[in-house]
């Protein structure tokens, strides 16, 4: 059975649909912010005083820490 399909949720396409939606939202969140923020990098016309200072003095330009973490699938695909 597909995860979140309306035959998980009773034929209530709305319900599966809300579903998707709560178990998704942070992850497409989180890489859309980071889409973003690279997108501003990759279009930036010239680097701001506090970035050229941040690469002076060695510090991370990312401090991202913690992972991301996604249902596992792989038991709901191998039932199909």
């Amino acid at each position: 059975m597909i995860p979140f399909s309306p035959a998980e949720c009773g034929g209530d396409h709305a319900a599966a649909f809300a579903a998707y939606e709560r178990e998704m939202r942070g992850y497409v969140a989180e890489h859309q912010a980071l889409g973003r923020e690279g997108a501003e990098r990759f279009f930036m016309l010239a680097p701001t005083q506090e970035v050229l200072d941040m690469l002076a003095a060695g510090a991370p330009e990312n401090t991202r820490t913690e992972p991301v973490r996604v249902r596992d699938y792989s038991a709901v695909a191998a039932s199909s």
